[in-house]
């Protein structure tokens, strides 16, 4: 029979991915909302950022902004991330749902080929699962 896999719980992180967590969280709530928090209700100053302004950029047009965004990070810090060959693709496949946030397993995460992926999954985190 098929069994659900157990979702992922943040406390289980170490606090260097919980910090990986929370930065690709943010990424992924900035191209999706406009905004790192995920609403304009907590939004950070400057926010949203132009090209990721919702009253004038299209989603596609933000995911685009967001792979240009972290295709020219600096190369140690893409690869603390693990975001440095992330696509538009990968960016609709990790948005997050309506209950859900694309957090779980944000911690270093081997593919099933041995190779690094963008290991945010698709089981996500449930929103109260995640710290106040």
């Amino acid at each position: 029979m098929g069994q659900k896999q157990q979702t992922g719980r943040f406390e289980d992180l170490d606090e260097e991915d919980q910090r990986r967590a929370r930065i690709r969280l943010a990424h992924l709530l900035e191209t999706e909302t406009g905004y790192r928090s995920g609403s304009p209700f907590w939004a950070e100053e400057g926010e949203p950022r132009p090209q990721f302004d919702p009253a004038h950029a299209s989603l596609t047009q933000r995911r685009k902004a967001k792979v240009a965004e972290l295709a020219a990070l600096p190369s140690e810090d893409a690869k603390f991330l693990g975001l440095g060959q992330v696509g538009e693709r990968t960016l609709r496949r990790l948005r997050p749902g309506p209950r859900r946030l694309p957090a779980q397993g944000c911690g270093d995460e081997q593919g099933s080929r041995g190779r690094r992926k963008w290991p945010c999954g698709r089981h996500g985190l449930d929103r109260r699962q995640l710290p106040s």
